[in-house]
């Protein structure tokens, strides 16, 4: 049997590597986060809404009297003012209409004229025994027959002319116009009134949201006790759909008389100019209401986690190891988030450096400089 030789200075190699101490594991090194101690500050909490942009004022202009549409005046989406002229309906069969109410009120007033005559006359006739009583009784029926039928032929001729009057239909009051519904030619009015466009009064807007019952009761004691007198007390910011802050803000010019049944909230009213008709009919805005300052602990919206167990701070403590704090969240202001409830104001908030933190591990805890809480670490 052939046997297989191995170096001796093969064995003592491997011999001297199984003996290396160079593959013990080492720990790394804690994780480095930025603390900062809970502060009690004075902040102005506010709460966001979601809400709807509504015009001031919509107009629909129908056509009054039966025509053919002859003009239009306007190109959609221009800016109309108050009287400003928008169609023409054929307007030839009511100018007929006016002249025969002419011509008729002219014959009611020549046969209240002789009827006048008539019955001055029976007078006469009657102080002399020429006539009797009921002669006397039958010409002073005849004369204000005479004159009711003055009165109808006038009404007649009223009716007539405003008739005429509508054929030119203007606006009623200014806003943005929207396109014609009807073309020159269709005939309108006939059986209805035919919608001929919409105005928009879009130089002020309206923007509706509601809050819930908790919301309204501090919103009622700031406004005096009652949702009517939350009026021009309140005054809103808007964020737009992308973001941005709208640079106008809005007052409060109604509230609802009662809370939804269905969903408990009630329905609040902001007036908001719209110089530049940024505000559309239809969007949606976030509404911010700000609340009267009060005193809080507070803590970057950045600190602030949150799992199925609720919002949660994280936290070093003397040992330097990373503890969960459950805390009661309270309004946002800004970026600032006040905690009503699980702080003391001698926690080490991580501020920092939370998504390598972990619960139970140890940590390098550096403070954050800075008396506003940025700068730094010390």
């Amino acid at each position: 049997m052939q046997r297989s030789w191995i170096p001796c200075a093969l064995v003592s190699a491997l011999l001297v590597g199984c003996g290396d101490s160079g593959n013990v594991f080492v720990e790394p090194p804690p994780v480095p986060v930025t603390v900062r101690e809970a502060r009690l500050e004075h902040i102005a909490p506010m709460r966001a809404y979601p809400g709807r942009v509504e015009p001031i004022e919509t107009i629909q202009i129908r056509a009054r009297v039966s025509g053919f549409l002859t003009e239009r005046r306007f190109e959609a989406g221009d800016l109309v003012d108050a009287g400003e002229v928008l169609f023409i309906i054929e307007q030839e069969p009511f100018i007929a209409g006016v002249k025969a109410a002419e011509a008729a009120l002219a014959d009611a007033e020549a046969a209240r004229d002789l009827a006048q005559v008539t019955r001055d006359r029976t007078r006469q006739a009657f102080e002399r025994s020429a006539v009797n009583e009921l002669e006397v009784a039958r010409v002073e029926a005849e004369f204000k027959r005479a004159e009711a039928g003055v009165l109808q032929a006038q009404a007649a001729l009223e009716t007539a002319q405003l008739d005429l009057d509508y054929t030119t239909v203007k606006a009623p009051g200014p806003g943005r116009i929207s396109q014609a519904e009807v073309d020159i030619g269709n005939l309108v009015g006939a059986g209805d009134a035919t919608l001929l466009a919409t105005i928009v009064q879009d130089d002020k807007a309206h923007v509706y949201f509601e809050v819930s019952e908790r919301d309204l009761l501090r919103y009622l004691e700031r406004a005096g006790g009652r949702t009517g007198e939350a009026r021009g007390k309140l005054d809103v910011g808007i964020l737009l759909a992308d973001g941005s802050r709208y640079e106008h803000r809005g007052l409060v010019d109604y509230a609802d008389p009662e809370l939804g049944a269905s969903t408990g909230t009630l329905t609040l009213r902001a007036e908001v100019v719209n110089p530049l008709g940024m505000l559309v009919s239809g969007m949606f805005a976030r509404i911010e209401l700000t609340e009267e300052p009060v005193e809080r602990f507070v803590v970057p919206e950045e600190a602030v986690q949150r799992d199925l167990g609720g919002a949660y701070l994280l936290a070093v403590n003397a040992e330097g190891v990373v503890e969960r704090v459950p805390v009661e969240l309270g309004p946002l202001d800004g970026r600032r988030r006040a905690i009503d409830e699980g702080l003391d104001g001698t926690e080490s908030i991580i501020v920092n450096g939370m998504m390598r933190a972990r619960v139970g591990v140890k940590v390098n805890a550096m403070r954050e400089a800075g008396p506003d809480g940025s700068g730094s670490p010390e």
